[in-house]
């Protein structure tokens, strides 16, 4: 891929209807001041990393959308949704969370990552915003499709005028699942396309479709972050050394069950990630020593510059 085309997959905008825009971009590991396994553009708080060099990696990302503030979340593989709404300190990291949600302009909402999905959406008619950090947990509990409820009940947004954005996560060429029949719910079966391997963006589409966004109006980077490594991929990870210890479940080990749902509200309550099960083959239920790159959506204030890196500031459509 070449680096106007990998401009074009990574940023993006999305106009308003007699309101203020919209901007995304799917950062990958670079452009940080991180070292080691975090090298360079490391996100993540509590993996390791200096915080220091944490801290001024988030400096640039909020530089670099042009906001004057990050909000992020404890990502716990639940469905806790939290609505921010102009109060309370814009820059902290919101406990045991999933999916940021706002109206205010000039705030960018980061999801963190290393093979999980980011899902992105806009509403340009009643101008609201969503982060969503989607695992294959989150699949499973369907977060997409309560997110998108949620915004139709505190913004009164209509499915149909949503649009989405998926970013680069773990490709059905490395979503492998040995243990699925016990992980994934059979309306996932239809979507594997090897053995034991899934179409994840796929499987997203289908969700998102289901929740009434139109499919032309749902777009995917179609970068595998295992495959790519421009990315933190905690699988990758996992294969190219030993865990440095025992942490979150990943998937393909057998699996605890997941946590209960969450239920919308100022901040929604959040179901906890599922116990790791016993190791086994494609076990990956040890936490892995590596970063966090992140995804960012605004809604941009008035005279905010535009974003670089892109000519037309699309994103490829998914297949």
């Amino acid at each position: 891929m070449g680096k106007n085309e990998r401009a074009a997959t990574r940023t993006g905008s999305w106009p308003g209807v007699a309101g203020p825009a919209c901007r995304y971009r799917f950062f990958d590991r670079h452009g940080g001041v991180s070292r080691g396994p975090w090298a360079s553009g490391n996100v993540g708080r509590r993996l390791g990393d200096d915080e220091q060099a944490v801290t001024e990696n988030r400096r640039r990302v909020r530089a670099e959308m042009g906001v004057s503030h990050l909000l992020s979340a404890h990502q716990v593989h639940g469905t806790g949704i939290f609505f921010w709404d102009g109060s309370g300190d814009p820059e902290r990291e919101v406990a045991d969370c999933d999916a940021l949600l706002t109206n205010v302009a000039g705030v960018g909402l980061m999801v963190q990552q290393a093979d999980c999905q980011a899902v992105l959406l806009h509403d340009p008619v009643r101008h609201a915003i969503a982060a969503i950090h989607c695992g294959w947990r989150g699949s499973v509990q369907g977060i997409l499709g309560r997110v998108v409820a949620a915004m139709a009940e505190r913004y009164g947004s209509r499915p149909a005028d949503l649009q989405a954005a998926i970013s680069p996560s773990l490709g059905p060429c490395c979503a492998e699942f040995v243990n699925y029949r016990q992980e994934l719910p059979t309306e996932f079966l239809s979507f594997q396309v090897a053995d034991n391997h899934f179409d994840f963006w796929q499987i997203s589409r289908s969700q998102l479709q289901a929740a009434g966004l139109a499919a032309e109006r749902v777009v995917c980077a179609q970068i595998c972050t295992c495959c790519d490594d421009d990315y933190f991929s905690y699988r990758r990870a996992g294969r190219a050394g030993p865990a440095v210890r025992a942490g979150r479940a990943g998937s393909a080990g057998r699996s605890g069950k997941a946590g209960q749902t969450g239920q919308t509200g100022q901040t929604g309550k959040t179901g906890q990630a599922g116990q790791a099960g016993s190791a086994g083959q494609g076990d990956l239920a040890e936490r892995r020593q590596t970063g966090r790159h992140c995804s960012v959506i605004a809604l941009t204030a008035p005279g905010s510059p535009p974003l670089s890196g892109t000519d037309d500031g699309s994103v490829r459509p998914g297949g």
